[in-house]
């Protein structure tokens, strides 16, 4: 499992905190609509600097430990998979041992879908400041799908 990213204030609305916010509009918008998200259109529409590929321990872990475990949410990381299989990524199933648990992912996506999300991430009184950098969609182009 990988560390847990400190956060800092500071950090600009493309890293840090906005980044996680942008996340969250865009997971709260999948679940609300009931539908899954690849890795590629997440890192594309929050504008994930850098490789796809870092979108475990840059976004998603972080999302994961700062707004849902704390706060008994359901695991709203179930709403993102892979291109090519639909499932979520290896690294979802590490709490698991790594082992790929597929009836244990799609309850876990039911709970998500069901879950009344709120707007904006629990605890978070410095989102009302990054709340026009949350607007969905990147302006530079696709990338390369995990």
């Amino acid at each position: 499992m990988h560390a847990v990213k400190t956060l800092d204030a500071t950090e600009g609305p493309r890293t840090g905190w906005g980044l996680l916010f942008r996340a969250w509009a865009v997971l709260v918008e999948s679940a609300r609509a009931r539908r899954t998200i690849t890795y590629g259109e997440l890192a594309n529409r929050i504008m994930l600097p850098g490789d796809v590929r870092s979108i475990g321990p840059m976004v998603l872990h972080p999302v994961y430990v700062h707004f849902c475990a704390p706060n008994g949410f359901p695991d709203i990381l179930s709403l993102v998979v892979r291109k090519d299989t639909g499932r979520p990524g290896i690294g979802y199933y590490s709490a698991g041992g790594g082992v790929e648990d597929v009836a244990r992912w799609r309850s876990e996506l039911e709970e998500a879908y069901a879950f009344q999300w709120p707007a904006e991430p629990p605890g978070a009184p410095w989102a009302s400041c990054l709340r026009e950098e949350a607007a969905p969609g990147r302006p530079d182009g696709d990338r390369t799908e995990a």
